[in-house]
């Protein structure tokens, strides 16, 4: 709802553009680490993203792999966080285009449907805070997951060129969009892939 048809007869691409993002976001739009469409109860798995119209300079995407970085984490932040709620609200970006949807609360660490590893799940972009906590405790560990993910171990990075296309996993990876490209009027177009997957986690069996 946040995002344009590019052409009718091609009514699952949207367009993404940093005009746009400015008006809702204002002057200060900057990157930040998201998973596409996790305000929905069953988000979309994947996303496929081709540029329309591009920097000279600039405007590069940044990918995560948060499955290495949960594996990756300290035992004791695991068992903290193992069996946590993170709430992802959209609602102050929906309401600036009347788009009606209740906030939703998603699993921290998701279990991949397909893969079966273990990753966070969390969205930057949307002010997370973990469901029961208070918000001086949910913005401490928010901040350490944020630092976490800033960490270029876990990153690659893409230099977008006319015909470049990518794909990737919403379950297994965030993404942060580099704004360092001034006014710009940067345009991508992009495809989601529905999913019938509510996140959720797997836990193994107990033995006996």
């Amino acid at each position: 709802p946040t995002t344009e048809k590019n052409d009718k007869n091609l009514p699952e691409a949207h367009l993404i553009l940093a005009e746009q993002a400015r008006q809702l976001y204002g002057d200060n739009v900057k990157g930040r680490w998201h998973t596409d469409t996790s305000w929905l109860l069953k988000p979309t798995y994947g996303a496929v993203l081709r540029p329309v119209s591009l920097p000279e300079l600039g405007g590069d995407t940044v990918w995560a792999d948060s499955g290495l970085l949960y594996r990756n984490l300290p035992e004791a932040v695991k068992a903290r966080i193992d069996d946590l709620y993170v709430v992802h609200n959209f609602k102050p970006s929906l309401d600036k285009v009347d788009y009606n949807y209740p906030i939703v609360s998603h699993p921290l660490v998701r279990t991949h449907p397909e893969t079966g590893e273990d990753a966070l799940f969390i969205n930057f972009s949307m002010y997370p805070s973990i469901l029961g906590w208070t918000p001086e405790e949910s913005r401490e560990l928010t901040d350490y997951l944020l630092k976490e993910f800033s960490n270029p171990e876990y990153h690659v990075r893409f230099k977008w060129r006319e015909g470049s296309v990518a794909f990737w996993d919403n379950r297994s990876t965030l993404h942060y969009p580099v704004h360092n490209y001034g006014d710009f009027p940067r345009v991508m177009e992009r495809v989601l892939i529905a999913d019938d997957d509510i996140p959720h986690r797997v836990r193994p069996a107990r033995a006996g």
